[in-house]
């Protein structure tokens, strides 16, 4: 499950991924519907007290379970979705304790989920145009048809017969991601994995206790799923083109090299020194224009009063000249001054970049770090509640039947295999149980330290009880 998480993660940042089809988003609210499938797995006892106990008792039918359903859903916004799921699956058990019957217990269950999925592009812009990375929660209820059967020739008695059957409703709760990709303007390809929990488990207790007659009955409660499909959106709304799935990673700061801002100044260099050229050429013109002014005018005997006035359009267009060269200079020193700034900014935006880096790896070794500490601190061993007996102590519980003269002859059994052996009544949902322990201890911790000492078959295979004398 960890590795295809891993895969998914690669297929979306991986920059040669060549385009998809063109495709269009819009900012309008849309509904769209889907259909999806995938599998489930899980393993036995997860959050259980009872671990070692129920473990060796009950083992999964198939490793995969498949699971189908379909989704309706409204886009409020870019970044919130809303989605309905109703989805149906299974799970199976068989019993493998050597005083139970062989069982095969089923769960043919529908389950209905409402999500809220939240896109992670508000906090990040990594990903290509046409992906989207996203975090989903949700919860919803579950309907459970289990049933029982008896497998390699064992029977179930007469009297369980019309209890083979059972309908349980039960709480959901998912945590989960997953990634969208855009295949055009309505298709929308998805891959999604969720964790799961429920308040009960996927074998209901009651349901297989009454079954085995048995009160240490636990299997699990959670379970993870992998699911992908195709989702349509509906409607039309306002919409606006936007470029292919390119799937490249947009660059987090890019430095310019010196060449490039020295192409710029050079390019600013010419072109003001073209509209100088232009510039000059226009006055010289102008010049010789007025030139041409005076030697009529000298000709025609003009009255000095008009050169003056020509000398003094000459001197405004020279005037006008030097004022534009000033204005190209200045604009040339403003260009350098901006490619600098550039240049700048981008060396900022990359240390940035590093520093963020960094806080990510440290993050994800406080995270790997705090994991290993929770794995290790579990307890393997089960704590039973008082009851009362022949005796006061702490003792060890390894079976437990409803028929006491089946307990009693356990007992015998494991007296002859030289281990001091009692039958202690209890009472459960209205039931009485006889169970079979070994041992007497004056304190929990005295119990707790024999454990190494019991026979290989029950170190990991026990309760301990709290027995009060009668």
């Amino acid at each position: 499950m960890h590795s295809i998480l891993a895969l998914i993660l690669c297929f979306t940042f991986y920059p040669g991924i060549p385009d998809l089809h063109a495709r269009q988003t819009d900012g309008e609210p849309r509904w769209y519907l889907g259909i999806q499938a995938g599998f489930m797995n899980s393993s036995l006892n997860t959050g259980s007290n009872a671990a070692n106990i129920t473990s060796s008792r009950f083992a999964f039918d198939e490793n995969l379970y498949p699971t189908a359903g379909l989704h309706f859903g409204y886009r409020a916004t870019e970044f919130e979705r809303v989605q309905l799921s109703l989805m149906t699956g299974r799970f199976s058990l068989f019993t493998t304790h050597e005083f139970w019957p062989e069982l095969l217990f089923d769960n043919q269950f529908e389950m209905a989920m409402l999500s809220t999925q939240l896109s992670l592009r508000r906090l990040t812009d990594a990903l290509p145009p046409a992906a989207d990375l996203y975090g989903n929660f949700g919860f919803g209820v579950r309907n459970s048809n289990q049933s029982v059967r008896a497998i390699n020739e064992s029977i179930i008695p007469e009297e369980k017969e019309e209890l083979t059957e059972s309908q349980d409703l039960s709480l959901i709760f998912s945590l989960g991601a997953g990634l969208n990709i855009n295949l055009s303007s309505r298709l929308l390809f998805f891959v999604q994995y969720d964790y799961n929990f429920s308040n009960t488990d996927i074998i209901s207790r009651d349901f297989a206790g009454q079954i085995l007659d048995n009160d240490f009955i636990q299997t699990t409660n959670r379970w993870g799923s992998m699911t992908t499909g195709i989702r349509i959106r509906l409607g039309s709304g306002q919409s606006r083109t936007t470029p292919a799935a390119d799937f490249t990673i947009a660059p987090v700061a890019v430095i310019p090299p010196a060449a490039t801002a020295e192409e710029i100044l050079s390019e600013a260099d010419a072109e003001a020194e073209e509209r100088v050229a232009a510039i000059e050429d226009e006055a010289e013109t102008r010049v010789r224009a007025t030139e041409s002014e005076e030697e009529a005018a000298e000709s025609v005997e003009i009255p000095e009063v008009r050169a003056d006035s020509d000398k003094s359009e000459t001197t405004e267009a020279e005037d006008q000249v030097e004022e534009e060269l000033i204005e190209q200079v200045n604009d040339s020193l403003s260009v350098e001054s901006v490619a600098e700034t550039d240049v700048t900014e981008s060396q900022t935006q990359t240390a940035d970049a590093l520093i963020l880096t960094e806080e990510a790896e440290q993050a994800e070794e406080v995270i790997s770090e705090s994991v290993a500490d929770a794995a290790t601190s579990q307890t393997p061993y089960g704590l039973y509640g008082s009851v009362e007996g022949p005796f006061a102590g702490f003792t060890f519980s390894i079976y437990s039947f409803t028929s006491v003269s089946q307990a009693e002859r356990v007992k015998l059994q494991k007296m002859d295999e030289g281990l001091r052996s009692h039958v202690v009544h209890a009472v459960v949902r209205g039931v009485d149980y006889y169970r079979v322990v070994i041992g007497l201890f004056p304190t929990l911790q005295d119990a707790r330290a024999e454990i190494p000492n019991l026979p290989e078959a029950y170190r990991e295979n026990h309760f301990i009880l709290n027995v009060d004398a009668n």
